[in-house]
């Protein structure tokens, strides 16, 4: 992190002083303090106490390690990282004590013995528990996406070291930490359509962009809705994974720092969410779709301004939900950190055949070329 702070200094040396105060505000993460009471006597008498199956599932420092990526990954209003870091442990514990409930000892044994759990097995197990925690686990603290983004991510650490020998559950290096947040973002952003109370929420928001629209029948809005789930459940995660490897491609932070400084401009907030609206509208576009139905083949007909305002209406109200904020903050500093930027550059993040039908992300092998994209460019 010092690196980091270094690097945001350098910023204020192209006459960027503002930028880089915010900069090195959002890059400063403070070390939580040691706490006084041990994890497995903090807890006693509560539903995250730590019992023999529970730390068989995650040890203490696993809890932790769990706790500190989870941090980085989900934002608590009104609280300093510290407290985060200690509301996440509690979380986290709640969560391993269920998953010690329900998984055999023969499972357990695998999160850290040398035998490995295949793959295919590994994402369908981790779908089904995944469903019966969302269930069944309740965090008042934390609204319905964090929550799913704590179990996301918890389960995706443990079905990890169920499928590599021998290694620690939260024991990460800087890119396996970037491949684990993108794959936690793109299945909690799939949720959004496959959960029904989620897909109820998106369609009242579509409808209220919709309202602009005169003479738009209920029925046929209702269509119109259908069709653009259908549609971005099958284009979200390899337009995402675009984005993704697009935007740090595209982003030289200190030269773009001190073109907007050489400008007077203010730099953009959001620069990965407005890629991905532009990518989105983009794979939505009804005249690139072959089995666009007949609304899609009238909407296909209209001029090109009018038909991107119609898709935008679907795309805006998606975005809506998705809460992007997180992941400028981590794209962010993943621009401010040379090595790791080059090393996401080279070996960008891919979506083989095999891993789009389960939805999940797998880093490129060294000299993997990607295709040529079908996106506009900017």
């Amino acid at each position: 992190m010092r690196a980091a702070l270094a690097r945001a200094a350098r910023l204020r040396g192209v006459g960027v002083a503002a930028a880089a105060t915010v900069t090195t505000a959002a890059c400063e993460r403070r070390a939580c303090p040691g706490f006084e009471v041990p994890l497995d006597r903090r807890y006693k008498g509560t539903a995250a106490a730590r019992e023999a199956r529970g730390r068989g599932c995650l040890t203490d420092a696993e809890v932790v390690q769990c706790a500190e990526i989870i941090n980085n990954f989900v934002d608590l209003p009104f609280f300093t990282e510290e407290q985060e870091q200690e509301i996440f442990e509690f979380s986290v514990c709640r969560l391993v004590e269920r998953l010690a409930q329900v998984l055999p000892n023969e499972v357990i044994n695998m999160i850290h013995s040398d035998q490995s759990l295949p793959r295919l097995p590994a994402a369908e197990l981790e779908k089904r528990l995944h469903a019966w925690l969302v269930d069944t686990w309740q965090m008042p603290l934390l609204d319905e996406l964090d929550r799913r983004h704590v179990v996301h991510c918890l389960l995706v650490l443990v079905m990890r070291s169920m499928r590599h020998c021998s290694r620690d559950v939260g024991d990460l290096t800087e890119r396996e930490t970037h491949e684990l947040i993108l794959d936690v973002f793109v299945k909690s952003t799939l949720d959004v359509f496959s959960d029904p109370a989620q897909r109820k929420e998106l369609g009242a928001r579509i409808e209220g962009y919709a309202s602009s629209i005169p003479f738009l029948p209920a029925p046929l809005l209702s269509h119109a809705i259908d069709k653009f789930c259908a549609l971005a459940t099958e284009k979200v995660t390899p337009v995402l994974i675009h984005t993704y490897n697009e935007h740090l491609l595209a982003t030289d932070i200190y030269r773009d720092y001190a073109r907007l400084a050489a400008e007077g401009v203010a730099p953009n907030e959001q620069p990965f969410t407005d890629r991905l609206r532009r990518n989105l509208r983009a794979a939505c576009d009804p005249a690139t779709d072959k089995n666009r139905g007949f609304l899609g083949s009238v909407v296909a007909l209209l001029p090109q301004d009018r038909r991107e305002w119609y898709v935008g209406l679907f795309v805006d109200a998606f975005l809506e939900g998705l809460r992007t904020d997180k992941l400028e903050g981590i794209l962010h500093n993943v621009t401010l950190d040379d090595a790791l930027h080059q090393e996401l550059i080279e070996k960008p993040f891919l979506l083989t055949a095999r891993a789009a039908r389960r939805h999940t992300v797998v880093p490129a092998r060294r000299g993997h070329v990607v295709g040529k994209s079908h996106y506009p460019a900017g």
